[in-house]
């Protein structure tokens, strides 16, 4: 249904009368679209076949009970990043842009592409649902073509993309040369019944240059280039490959997920905030230079951690919404139990039960070592406070003075209703996850239980 829907905005979208189409019409269809994907994927649940397992295109996916509840939740977050495009630019004084278009397509190929690699079960489909995937997020990754933060980021993330694809696609020739097969199951079955030969030795080789492609997918150390600890997290419940350890590995990914999301919609929200308070200053409209530098997208998103300082003090519900979600991301040894105490606890309540006590205490550590770099996020909102709004980056690169960037502040009232409805429930389901566990871990532990079961 995706690629379907896909094609047909591709066609709408290079029609003569499209310009006569707003932009966020196109977010709204496309997270329309992810919505109804997620309910149809919902609704096969209930299909008997579906749990044991229903191979598709001659093998190169394999759908089960658990790739449809991913699918189901994955389409759910992307509908939710979508619709939360058009409630940021709703605030920006610039009206939405021809991006908006570009973008909702763009974010629907890349869920295809992850959609599918949920399902995959064949080397082939495996590499080119990365690809699709990742094709995605190397265009978003450099969508605003005049801002040089982001065309390097693109550039950066599409070389060690390309250097992990790469790898996978050699350990994926290394399998197929010493084997003839690139389908998982039949791999795993020649695997196991054949002595340490050459055939083995092949395997064992493509795996290893597979298994490294794919921790510089992850970010995973030591091949990493940034704050690790999750990644780790849910390495450890995959790689303990028990029914508790995979029900908290699905939940972690969920809980992460929820967590990151409403994170990111806080931090577009502070950019906003911040920089149309500098912009819709008239000192700041009547200079042509710095009006033209804060009229872009691009130059209105947090760059730096110091612009963050003291805006408890200006916009108090935004910063205690960032501050709990930082908290829950942090949270092992922290008080209240949020809902990321939990899925931290839950890998390692299952490492200890499979006799991983020193992974367990490496974790712990780890953990207690990362909540310092959130903690310092949190301390910077909570102090200094200010009464105008922050110079951030323009004053140093562009040579002007203090006097020159004094803004106005901007409350959180000035957002729209939708993205303020977002963040406070996505805020109030980390905070108070504890009063109502059941829904979420009785989910994770029937998918968890589908397979070993089957």
């Amino acid at each position: 249904m995706i690629l379907l829907s896909i094609l047909i905005l591709i066609v709408a979208i290079s029609l003569p009368f499209n310009n006569n189409i707003s932009s966020v019409f196109y977010l709204r269809i496309s997270s329309i679209i992810l919505i109804y994907a997620g309910a149809l994927s919902f609704n096969a649940l209930y299909v008997q076949s579906i749990g044991h397992g229903v191979g598709i295109f001659s093998g190169l996916f394999h759908v089960t009970s658990v790739s449809q509840w991913l699918d189901t939740f994955l389409f759910v977050i992307g509908s939710l990043i979508l619709i939360s495009w058009p409630s940021i630019t709703s605030i920006s004084v610039l009206p939405a842009t021809r991006t908006a278009a570009e973008y909702s397509l763009i974010v629907l190929f890349s869920t295809l592409g992850a959609s599918l690699l949920i399902s995959s079960a064949d080397l082939i489909s495996m590499y080119l649902s990365i690809e699709l995937q990742s094709f995605g997020v190397y265009i978003l990754s450099s969508l605003y073509r005049d801002s040089e933060s982001s065309t390097s980021a693109g550039l950066k993330y599409f070389l060690l993309g390309a250097l992990s694809s790469c790898l996978i696609l050699l350990g994926s020739a290394l399998i197929y040369s010493f084997t003839g097969l690139t389908n998982l199951e039949s791999l795993y079955s020649i695997w196991s019944v054949s002595d340490f030969n050459n055939i083995s030795q092949g395997i064992s080789l493509g795996l290893i240059v597979l298994i490294v492609g794919f921790l510089f997918k992850i970010a995973a150390a030591p091949l990493h280039n940034c704050t690790i600890s999750h990644i780790g997290f849910m390495l450890l419940a995959l790689a303990i490959n028990t029914e508790q350890s995979i029900d908290s590995l699905i939940f972690y990914i969920v809980q992460y997920s929820i967590t990151n999301l409403n994170t990111f919609l806080i931090i577009l929200a502070f950019g906003y905030i911040i920089k149309n308070g500098l912009w819709s200053n008239s000192t700041i409209t009547k200079n042509s230079k710095l009006s033209s530098l804060l009229n872009t997208e691009s130059e209105r998103d947090i760059k730096l951690i110091s612009e963050l300082k003291g805006q408890f003090f200006s916009n108090p519900l935004l910063s205690l919404s960032l501050s709990i979600c930082l908290f829950s991301m942090a949270d092992y040894t922290l008080i209240p139990p949020l809902l990321g105490f939990f899925s931290k606890q839950y890998v390692l309540f299952s490492a200890i039960q499979s006799g991983y006590y020193f992974m367990a205490i490496i974790a712990i550590v780890v953990s207690v070592i990362s909540a310092s770099y959130y903690l310092k996020i949190i301390r910077v909102l909570h102090t200094g406070g200010t009464e105008t709004a922050p110079t951030g980056l323009i004053s140093v690169e562009e040579g002007f003075s203090s006097s020159q960037i004094e803004g106005h502040n901007i409350s959180e009232s000035d957002l729209t209703n939708y993205h303020s409805f977002m963040i406070s429930t996505l805020t109030l389901s980390i905070l108070f996850f504890i009063l109502k566990p059941s829904i979420l871990l009785n989910s994770t532990q029937l998918l968890s239980l589908s397979l070993f079961n089957y």
